[in-house]
């Protein structure tokens, strides 16, 4: 099957898709795996290269993705990066997933089950992802990082929510800020700094973590 097809009056462009000129791609299984390749092409050549050097040559080239078609499936480069960004985000339903709890976060020793999954999810699933995240944030357009910051905003407060669940009482408003602020930033910590810790069990590198956090606020 081609990957094109002639446009019509009565087409509309699917942004769930990413799918950015007005033509109708009627095989959505087709855009989705061809979206796929470029994502991932891109993050390779983004972590190896840098986002500003990496050209749509590169990312055509890695993913096998014609030319000519690659703008059916993403709008830019920029929209590559940002679709990278809210894959990390929990956009992806493997990630949502990921951060839903199993259980009912009323004590503390259900917080450190889930917290563990949480954080250990977040080292392993696409360390790549959230070192770029750090790394090429100010490439991206003012909209798109408001988009991101809005999630990360988001995410902490469902942290702030679980927290005093966990505690059963309520804690001081600001220092609750701090302590999810800190906690979410935790799960970039192997993937930035794992050379600290290079040739550690990764179990006792995580448990550690944990450990750290719940006996923290047991202490508040």
């Amino acid at each position: 099957m081609s990957e094109k097809n002639t446009p019509t009056s009565a087409e509309q462009h699917d942004d769930g898709l990413g799918i950015r000129r007005y033509r109708q791609i009627k095989n959505k299984d087709l855009v989705k795996k061809r979206r796929a390749q470029i994502l991932e092409a891109a993050r390779k050549l983004f972590t190896k290269k840098g986002f500003p050097v990496t050209t749509i040559q590169d990312i055509c080239e890695e993913s096998g993705v014609n030319p000519g078609s690659l703008y059916d499936y993403v709008q830019n480069k920029d929209d590559i990066l940002r679709q990278l960004f809210k894959e990390m985000m929990g956009e992806s339903s493997e990630v949502r997933a990921a951060f839903v709890p199993s259980e009912e976060i009323n004590d503390l020793d259900a917080l450190r089950r889930y917290m563990r999954t949480a954080i250990g999810h977040s080292w392993t699933f696409s360390p790549e992802i959230i070192s770029l995240a750090y790394q090429e944030t100010r490439f991206l357009d003012q909209t798109t990082k408001q988009e991101i910051m809005s999630a990360d905003r988001e995410l902490i407060e469902r942290w702030m929510v679980w927290i005093k669940q966990a505690l059963g009482r309520e804690v001081d408003q600001e220092r609750l800020v701090v302590i999810a602020s800190l906690l979410v930033f935790i799960f970039a910590f192997l993937p930035l700094k794992g050379w600290t810790t290079r040739g550690l069990d990764q179990d006792k590198v995580l448990n550690a973590t944990v450990e750290f956090f719940i006996k923290g606020l047991g202490s508040l």
